[in-house]
């Protein structure tokens, strides 16, 4: 039997080690993972997209939380009820398929609009954050506040003039509170009032605010008045209704211990149709643009 040189025993060892490195990295290749990249905190998606725009005032007892779904896919929250309510907020939009939510807007720091964002934040990717230059003192807000830095979301200070979002035939437009106004010191004339119009349907989003700085963002002729203030006498008087004659109200409201809805406001609004959170749960208004249709019949008074 020949005997192998110890110069080609040497260059067998080394084609087999190659063989073998060449075999290991091929099979790493092969179970190396090539799915999409996870995305970024902040980074949102959008479901596909059906051209209506839908309005979803969710029922968060006594506090504020409306949801939209626009026509070009785009969402916005306004609003996240108290703290105990953040989780109904939640399950309501991923129950409609959503993990991310694009503009995220608190429209003034009291604790029955804002309480329940922190979980917003910690639950779905967010794009922007809304909010009045009106700061607070409360841990509800210093929490929030931390959250967001600590998630890196873009922040932006509303003031009137200031384009949410534009698609074809919708804009969302901050009508106040505006940067050569004075307002008084308490939180919730510092809310932000956004009007959403699509196509010919206008819809009025007015925090707490009250009647005089309504009236100076916006009056005349709305479609839809998400009316201030749980119903409030201080965000809702004759005047008020006379200017912006909506055709559909909406109150969301709990039980509290403040009265609301007040029973004037009720009577100002008599002309148009009333919907209320505390009687009808979540109210889903949808437009295409042109009419406007609703999830249930208008409240009556003795409902």
């Amino acid at each position: 039997m020949k005997q192998v040189s110890p110069f080609s025993a040497k260059l067998i060892r080394i084609l087999i080690v190659l063989l073998l490195v060449g075999l290991i990295a091929g099979a790493a290749v092969g179970c190396a993972d090539t799915s999409v990249p996870v995305s970024n905190a902040n980074e949102t998606t959008s479901k596909p997209v059906d051209g209506l725009l839908k309005v979803h005032y969710i029922d968060v007892g006594q506090g504020d939380s409306a949801f939209r779904e626009l026509p070009d896919g785009k969402t916005i929250l306004i609003d996240a009820g108290p703290k105990g309510q953040g989780a109904t907020v939640v399950l309501y939009i991923k129950s409609l398929g959503h993990s991310s939510i694009d503009y995220l807007v608190a429209t003034h720091p009291d604790a029955d609009h804002i309480g329940g964002m922190s979980l917003v934040i910690e639950s779905f990717a967010i794009g922007e954050v809304w909010e009045p230059s009106r700061t607070s003192n409360s841990n509800t807000y210093r929490d929030l506040q931390v959250l967001i830095t600590a998630r890196n979301i873009p922040r932006r200070i509303a003031q009137a003039g200031d384009l949410i979002h534009a698609a074809d035939n919708l804009t969302a437009t901050v009508l106040s509170p505006a940067a050569d106004k004075t307002y008084r010191n308490d939180n919730n004339d510092w809310s932000i009032i956004i009007e959403l119009v699509f196509g010919s349907d206008i819809f009025l989003f007015t925090g707490d605010a009250s009647t005089a700085v309504i009236l100076d963002a916006k009056n005349d002729k709305i479609d839809v008045l998400k009316v201030g203030h749980h119903g409030s006498n201080t965000s809702t008087d004759e005047r008020l209704v006379s200017a912006l004659s909506p055709d559909y109200a909406v109150f969301s409201v709990g039980k509290n211990g403040f009265g609301h809805p007040h029973l004037e406001v009720l009577n100002f609004l008599s002309t148009a149709d009333i919907f209320r959170t505390d009687k009808q749960g979540t109210i889903i208004i949808v437009s295409d643009g042109t009419s406007i249709t609703v999830n249930t019949a208008p409240w009556v008074f003795g409902q």
